[in-house]
């Protein structure tokens, strides 16, 4: 695990520029039940997150081995640790920070799919409105 996000770090560098931190985050393979908790508090489509305590859970039904897309999510999020350590979002209201972050993960994670030779996942925005429509409120 740790070569492959090695390799992926390297990868969100070249793609983001953001440096590879000396550390890494602890990646925890989980039901999907205990994702959907841990990230959308119901049900929910949800393959991976990123906890502000520098953790990755990842559904443990992904194959990080045989599937691009799979090492996709794990990219995605070990884009979400990157901007956690380098501060990048700090100083952001709660919201906009989020919706930032997200938006970053997605171009990043989309650009390296296109790499592999694989079609980019196309849910980018599926999510992203639902914080400006709060706000507004």
């Amino acid at each position: 695990m740790r070569e492959l996000m090695l390799i992926l770090l390297s990868s969100i560098k070249l793609i983001g520029g953001y440096p590879i931190p000396e550390e890494l985050p602890v990646v925890h393979f989980v039901p999907h039940g205990v994702l959907e908790e841990k990230a959308c508090h119901k049900p929910c489509p949800v393959l991976g997150w990123f906890s502000l305590d520098n953790q990755i859970y990842l559904d443990d039904q992904l194959d990080l081995k045989g599937s691009v897309q799979a090492r996709s999510i794990l990219l995605h999020e070990l884009v979400h640790y990157v901007q956690q350590v380098s501060g990048k979002f700090d100083g952001m209201r709660t919201c906009e920070g989020w919706v930032q972050r997200e938006k970053e993960a997605y171009t990043i994670q989309n650009r390296w799919l296109f790499e592999q030779g694989t079609a980019t996942m196309n849910f980018m925005l599926l999510h992203l409105d639902a914080c400006h429509v709060i706000e507004r409120k």
